[in-house]
């Protein structure tokens, strides 16, 4: 084989190997189907844009429900929290 030959056939392996590459690793969005059920305090905190004084205060046992507790930390329904947005 000759150097062009050669040369122009490690340039396509690695136009190849860039394309799978780009494929397996490249950006991906979070799906709704991606995201968890059941939601910690800190991301409805940051999905409503409150404090977590105000959730406390205001949101938890009045308007949100925790659906599981593990430990110390509430879990609560991704669903319940969305509608609340949205209202």
């Amino acid at each position: 084989m000759e150097t062009t030959e050669m040369s122009s056939l490690i340039v396509r392996e690695l136009q190849e190997i860039r394309k799978l590459l780009q494929e397996h690793f490249g950006q991906r969005t979070p799906k709704e189907a991606d995201l968890p059920e059941l939601v910690e305090v800190t991301w409805i905190l940051r999905e409503l844009g409150i404090g977590r004084s105000t959730f406390y205060k205001h949101v938890k046992n009045k308007l949100l429900f925790p659906k599981l507790r593990i430990g110390n930390r509430d879990y609560f329904d991704r669903e319940a929290v969305q509608n609340l947005q949205n209202k």
